[in-house]
């Protein structure tokens, strides 16, 4: 359960970010509100008194998680669009 949270900041971040215009700027943004998500996760259940490291690992799978859920939306966007039938 300790590990869901910041996965899903970013998942919900990904999502977010795909209503947004594909400028760099805003994605940076989105990027480090998942990273910040998974850093004050780490913080509200105790893994940042045991080691600073908890939170760098907290934050780095809230931004994989978005890093991974953007690929898989472009992704499957392309495949629908390449796809024989579409459109």
């Amino acid at each position: 359960m300790e590990e869901t949270v910041p996965v899903l900041a970013g998942v919900v971040c990904a999502l977010m970010a795909a209503f947004f215009p594909a400028l760099a700027a805003r994605k940076v943004l989105l990027v480090s509100v998942g990273a910040v998500a998974g850093a004050m996760w780490s913080v509200l259940i105790g893994e940042a008194s045991e080691s600073w490291a908890y939170v760098l690992i907290d934050a780095l799978q809230a931004v994989a998680a978005f890093a991974l859920v953007t690929w898989a939306a472009r992704r499957a966007r392309t495949w629908r669009s390449d796809s024989p039938g579409a459109g």
